[in-house]
């Protein structure tokens, strides 16, 4: 039996606890093994030295570091003011799959890293470290040895339905549900047929030989069976609704038909999923509708069309995108909309799109986050080939919502801040107003009284989302916000 201590950062993120779902999978795998699993969730500074304790009181065998490449410097704090003893550290998460064997050049004490889908790979390194067997050729790994980087090869998982079950009890998972809101988070399948610039999707799609294949589901059945497992890991009386973070929750109507009739059946409990524009129909909303779905929320990005088609990748119109919208209102499903400000070469006018088109739209929630350019990315490559990013870009930031990334070149960060706190204003006006059906006046009058005191209002908040306590307070907005999703419309 092989021992392992896995590490999320997840710190100053500036929004409510990260769900590490890969590390849930890896966590069910290894425990089929009967290899003894540990984990820390690094929420706040006072978690490392408790962390660094735990480390130590177990003695792993193999430590895994999972995190973002907003948290690298993070990272690099605990590495270098702990000594972690272990046989092997290894990294794992987004940020690894992007930059593959180039993280040792940023992190000397780590000796292998995780490069594609952790699952299998992790439980053959578990057996041959338990059974004192040799390692460093398990595929789906990057290992640093005495001559050199080893790099093998990834063997991307076909059948989903072959994994053993997630396993989410190692979470602290009440106290995640309660500050997000009341939800209980999962992701059923893998991957996304689209091509977004700013997305790491088309980076990990790179090691499938057929891309037709990138995109997973578990058949309709096992998904029940994941659902039922995690729901009955222990009472979530604080849980109101079920969220599927799938990337295209929709995009597999016949999988979606199946999987709405066993859900009404079985399940039976309010969901919210991710959508895109593109697979939006009248077949597709009638499943949702009819399982129980009360929200989709979908990614508009930016409100200005050339932007969005020649720099995000992301070529349906707004026209597109007010018909779609029409029709899920038709539906009565609750719609909630993913936005970004600082975008390469965007303007202040172009900003100001972004939030005329919202405003038309009317969603019921949103979010706005700040721009961030991830590693290998196509969106950048265009940032680096300009010179667009900020100096010491990964010390400066810990999440999307901390601030601009890129330099003051087409629009100050001051307006872009400022048009940034309108959009986020107008969504929180939504989250209320819209519950009362009222006109779109008194929400532009709101916000018109508003904005010169926003202020305050926004150093409440931002330093809120560094203090664990505070986004409880948040959270019960949240939950008094979105009360109603928890009921079939």
């Amino acid at each position: 039996m092989a021992i392992i201590h896995l590490l999320h950062f997840d710190l100053f993120s500036g929004s409510f606890p990260n769900f590490p779902h890969g590390l849930a999978y890896i966590i069910g795998a290894l425990r089929t093994d009967k290899h003894e699993v540990t984990f820390s969730h690094l929420m706040q500074p006072s978690d490392y030295e408790y962390a660094a304790k735990l480390i130590s009181s177990v003695k792993p065998d193999i430590i895994g570091l999972s995190f973002p490449t907003t948290q690298k410097q993070h990272v690099r704090h605990f590495l270098d003011n702990f000594d972690l003893q272990a046989r092997l550290l290894i990294a794992g998460g987004s940020h690894a799959r992007l930059v593959k064997e180039r993280i040792f050049e940023d992190f000397p004490a780590i000796d292998g890293v995780c490069i594609g889908e952790g699952e299998m790979p992790f439980r053959e390194l578990c057996d041959r470290i338990d059974k004192g067997k040799e390692y460093i050729d398990v595929e789906g790994f990057s290992f640093r040895t005495d001559s050199g980087i080893i790099n093998n090869p990834i063997t991307p998982v076909s059948d989903l339905d072959l994994l053993p079950m997630p396993d989410y009890s190692l979470f602290d998972y009440n106290r995640m549900v309660i500050e997000s809101g009341g939800y209980f988070q999962m992701i059923l399948s893998r991957g996304c047929p689209f091509d977004c610039s700013y997305c790491c999707n088309h980076i990990f799609q790179e090691v499938f030989r057929d891309k037709n294949k990138y995109v997973r589901f578990p058949s309709p059945q096992r998904a029940i069976e994941m659902i039922k497992k995690n729901l009955l890991l222990s009472p979530y009386p604080k849980t109101k609704i079920i969220a599927f973070l799938d990337d295209v929750f929709i995009c597999n109507s016949r999988w979606l038909s199946q999987f709405s009739g066993l859900y009404k059946k079985e399940i039976n409990i309010p969901y919210m999923c991710y959508a895109r524009i593109e697979y939006v129909n009248r077949e597709v909303l009638g499943y949702l509708k009819e399982s129980g779905c009360s929200a989709i929320e979908l990614g508009i990005e930016s409100g200005n069309e050339w932007l969005r088609r020649h720099i995000l990748n992301r070529r349906h119109s707004n026209e597109t995108m007010e018909k779609a919208f029409a029709m899920i209102k038709e539906h009565k499903i609750k719609i909630g909309v993913f936005t970004m400000m600082g975008i390469p070469f965007e303007t202040d006018s172009m900003q100001k799109d972004t939030i005329k088109l919202c405003m038309r739209l009317r969603p019921d929630f949103g979010l706005v986050s700040f721009f961030f350019p991830f590693p290998g990315t196509k969106i950048f490559q265009i940032c680096s080939q300009y010179g667009l990013m900020l100096d010491n870009l990964e010390k400066r930031l810990s999440g999307y919502y901390a601030g601009p990334s890129l330099k003051e070149i087409f629009n100050s960060h001051e307006k872009t801040i400022r048009n940034h706190q309108e959009l986020q204003l107008f969504f929180y006006l939504r989250m209320v107003f819209g519950r009362y059906h009222l006109p779109a006046f008194f929400e532009k009058a709101a916000i018109f009284i508003l904005m010169p005191v926003r202020k305050p209002i926004f150093f409440f908040l931002n330093k809120s989302t560094k203090n664990i306590r505070m986004l409880k307070l948040i959270a019960a907005l949240r939950r008094l916000a979105f009360s109603d999703l928890a009921h079939r419309g």
